[in-house]
């Protein structure tokens, strides 16, 4: 779980900054949205591929400051309550949330299948 996420921040703008180094270790992403506000709500779910891929992704964000909007945020790694892709799935599929839209997008809610590296939706 990423706590701390500056509001502003998009689902896209978010995965463009995780798979600078992560991309196809991941298999679910979740940004939940505030859809009065039109913002993320400062926290995603993700769930890594692999065990192998997690102390490097705390490595790389835990305590580190966000780069875009000036933002004085300091990103916070944690376990979720939830673990695993399928418990995930679970739990958020039937979510109010997956019936909103903001700009045509589904309220930031995402399951990646990897093959061979590449992430498909």
């Amino acid at each position: 779980m990423i706590k701390n996420i500056p509001n502003k921040y998009t689902q896209k703008m978010l995965l463009a900054t995780i798979d600078e180094q992560f991309q196809g270790h991941y298999d679910f992403f979740y940004l939940p949205i505030d859809f009065k506000n039109k913002c993320n709500m400062g926290y995603a779910f993700i769930n890594m591929f692999a065990p192998k891929y997690i102390l490097p992704f705390v490595e790389r964000f835990d305590s580190k400051k966000w780069d875009r909007f000036n933002s004085e945020k300091v990103a916070c790694i944690t376990y979720a309550r939830i673990q695993g892709k399928a418990a995930l799935i679970s739990h958020f599929q039937n979510s109010s949330l997956m019936h909103e839209r903001v700009a045509g997008e589904v309220s930031g809610w995402r399951i990646c299948k990897v093959a061979h590296g590449a992430r498909t939706w």
